[in-house]
């Protein structure tokens, strides 16, 4: 599965999220999973319950922005479309209106 990583582009805390997408042989998602820092869940409301994995206790704020922000563009669709036009490593793209930024980690 390729796996990326979405970062906020507006915060000086330094918050991530780790996810991959498995597709199926139409190039339709067949499975999504987000790393908790432990383990990999296919649910995105878990990385809620370890947010210390992903920022530190004073930069809770700017997390729940970033969250707020990932979860709207998964729940639209937005974030899905882009990631299959990443294809090589390091390939990236930014959401502006998010200050999100999602980049291929690792390939298929």
């Amino acid at each position: 599965m390729p796996e990326f990583k979405l970062t906020n582009l507006s915060s000086s805390a330094d918050c991530e999220i780790l996810m991959a997408i498995d597709y199926d042989d139409d190039g339709e998602v067949e499975n999504q999973e987000f790393y908790t820092g432990s383990d990999w869940t296919d649910n995105p409301a878990e990385l809620r319950e370890n947010t210390t994995f992903i920022c530190d206790e004073e930069e809770q704020e700017e997390w729940n922005y970033f969250f707020n922000g990932f979860m709207h563009l998964l729940e639209t669709g937005e974030l899905i479309e882009e990631l299959k036009n990443l294809k090589e490593i390091n390939d990236s793209y930014e959401f502006d209106d998010e200050d999100i930024k999602v980049e291929l980690t690792e390939e298929d």
